[in-house]
């Protein structure tokens, strides 16, 4: 459902953002540094030494190692090599010797059908049907992810698609390519994998932060500082067509189709696919699907929230300390049930600290919504309510690796989340309907304070007020331009 969509920044760690104040840290040579006492972490490095490997090598490379195999006897070997041999023919038919070549050699190892096929594409590439300077520069880049990703150092596997963009655009066939629109394809590819890199190293250091001992901390801490690198050399870009480019990871249809509906697929899993549909209300046609639309700097900003909100939840050590001791493990605090989970040991381990109740809802309050910024990205079109599991379900993703969300499913899951400490805190929740809209009222019983839930944004409600205009009312002013609730509908159960 659509509403003002908040700016992600960075949180404070008072208990308004989320967690206790940060420790101290000092700045060397670009690298924060953590203070006397506390773990220190080596300093990545970022010097590295790549050059990214030109197609013609890698073919010849693997012509030469499927020959090697046929001529060895070593056929199922040379068999697994096949489908890449393929491959190189049909969507990077570069250099036309190369394609013959390598129906040679298929044909003398045995596989006369993909010999034939690739003499096929030979054929057209021949007849100039494919564009073969693009297909050549974008093997440059599928090359160097898949060493990329082969690394465990994330830094040196963002370093590495770098500069292959920029070994690409100094290919002969780069300016030879037709037309700006294959450029633009290109760099959208960049992003996308770019994505991908940071999006498997932010689910490591989850699955880290999990296990018990200092590594998750150190993971976190050493993601954190790549990130805040990254930044700096994306610094260099800025005005360029790089820094410029912007992807979705799938174009769904334009607004104009009859039925206004998508299939939205999810950025790093392809099997997960959800239905949005646009909203009679949705004027901005144009920008229909402007807020799944990710540029390099803006995947950087929100990868810095997310850790940063990691850091905010493990912050709280006391808290942090019970789980484990609980559960034998620490908390994923990427899992809703695990949130669910921690809320009434923090809310516990708050009070017996010294804070008030309503400070430590407060505190919680802050996590989460340092956690529904970073985490979620709220769409301007409906998710339907066919949706198989609102409240605990999977949620297709942008290249930041936030889920996409409307107000209706914001609200469950915020109210199922707290629902663990709602006896134990003494808190009751409404959904408050508004025209095409429903928030989510999270009020004291005495009526004393409390919160409001819009989309993915949490306002603090004054008691004064609810008692005043109800908590209805009350709830529908935290929500710019709309008009009085239609309902609110307390949650008993």
């Amino acid at each position: 459902m659509p509403g003002p969509a908040p700016q992600i920044q960075k949180q404070d760690n008072n208990g308004n953002g989320g967690g206790p104040a940060a420790e101290e840290t000092k700045q060397k040579g670009g690298i924060r540094i953590a203070p006397p006492g506390t773990v220190s972490v080596k300093p990545p490095e970022f010097n590295w030494n790549f050059e990214p490997k030109s197609i013609h090598q890698v073919v010849q490379e693997q012509i030469q190692a499927f020959d090697k195999a046929v001529e060895s006897g070593q056929m199922e070997e040379a068999r697994k090599m096949v489908p890449k041999l393929v491959d190189h023919a049909s969507s990077a038919p570069f250099d036309l010797d190369f394609s013959r070549k390598i129906a040679a050699s298929l044909l003398k190892g045995g596989f006369d059908a993909e010999a034939y096929q690739v003499l096929e594409y030979y054929r057209l590439a021949a007849r100039g049907n494919i564009d073969r300077n693009y297909a050549e520069i974008i093997k440059v880049l599928e090359n160097a992810y898949a060493e990329a990703s082969t690394q465990n150092n994330l830094a040196k596997a963002y370093k590495m698609l770098l500069k292959a963009y920029e070994y690409a655009q100094k290919m002969p066939g780069y300016d030879r390519m037709s037309g700006d629109q294959l450029k633009q394809r290109l760099l959208k590819k960049l992003l996308v994998y770019l994505a991908k890199l940071f999006q498997d190293e932010l689910d490591k250091t989850v699955a880290a932060l999990a296990k018990p001992g200092p590594d998750g901390l150190l993971k976190l801490q050493r993601f954190i500082q790549l990130i805040e690198k990254a930044k700096v050399d994306y610094d260099k870009y800025k005005g360029t067509t790089f820094a410029n480019a912007t992807a979705i990871p799938n174009a769904p249809p334009s607004p104009g189709t009859p039925s206004n509906k998508a299939t939205y697929t999810d950025a790093f899993d392809e099997s997960q696919k959800m239905q949005i549909q646009k909203l009679t209300y949705t004027q901005d046609a144009e920008n229909y699907f402007g807020e799944l639309t990710r540029s390099l700097n803006s995947m950087l900003e929100v990868r810095m929230a997310q850790a940063n909100t990691l850091k905010a939840y493990h912050d709280q050590k006391a808290s942090i300390t019970a789980f484990e001791n609980t559960y034998k493990r620490k908390p994923n605090v990427a899992n809703i049930n695990d949130r669910r989970l921690l809320y009434p040991i923090m809310y516990n381990a708050l009070v017996s600290g010294g804070k008030s109740r309503k400070e430590a809802l407060d505190i919680i309050m802050g996590l989460i919504r340092q956690y529904l910024v970073a985490y979620n990205v709220h769409s301007v079109h409906d998710v339907p309510d066919a949706h198989p599991a609102p409240v605990t379900g999977v949620f297709s993703r942008t290249l930041s690796g936030e889920a996409l969300k409307d107000c209706g499913i914001f609200a469950m899951q915020t109210a199922y989340e707290l629902s663990s400490i709602r006896t134990l805190a003494n808190i009751d929740f409404y959904f408050v309907a508004l025209p095409q809209h429903v928030a989510l009222g999270i009020v004291d019983p005495a009526q004393a304070f409390g919160w409001a839930l819009q989309n993915d944004s949490i306002s603090n409600l004054d008691g004064t007020v609810i008692k005043k205009e109800g908590i209805g009312n009350a709830v529908a002013r935290t929500y710019v331009g709309l008009p009085t609730p239609q309902n609110a509908q307390k949650l008993t159960n």
